[in-house]
């Protein structure tokens, strides 16, 4: 089987819904290779959904140790209020200085300024 960024999702709805586990572990060390700052947290939250609980665990340390970079990502700035809460009260969320945090708030309310009043 070949997987890709586009078909991973699929592939792993159709391996849990078969209990295919040694497929359903290829695809989680894909999505392992494939985190980034432009959408770890999607794969933070599809691996939840799916219980792919090493992939969610990668998934957040990435967020923790490169917050700044994702928060300056469209996927960061599209995250409903309480998981924008869940993000920032991580205890090892790795800022260096609080003002990045409130930045990449400001940044989140003024990307959709009249739903976030």
């Amino acid at each position: 089987i070949t997987l890709s960024e586009d078909t991973i999702q699929d592939v792993v709805q159709a391996a849990d819904l078969l209990l295919l586990t040694d497929l359903k572990s290829l695809c989680c060390q894909f999505l392992e290779n494939c985190i980034t700052a432009e959408n770890c947290i999607g794969i933070r939250v599809f691996s939840l959904h799916y219980c792919l609980h090493h992939v969610y665990h990668v998934a957040t340390e990435y967020l923790q140790t490169h917050f700044r970079d994702v928060a300056n990502t469209e996927e960061f700035l599209e995250q409903p209020p309480d998981r924008l809460c869940e993000l920032l009260s991580m205890e090892k969320l790795n800022v260096g200085n609080e003002k990045h945090v409130l930045e990449a708030v400001v940044r989140w309310i003024a990307h959709d300024t009249e739903a976030r009043r």
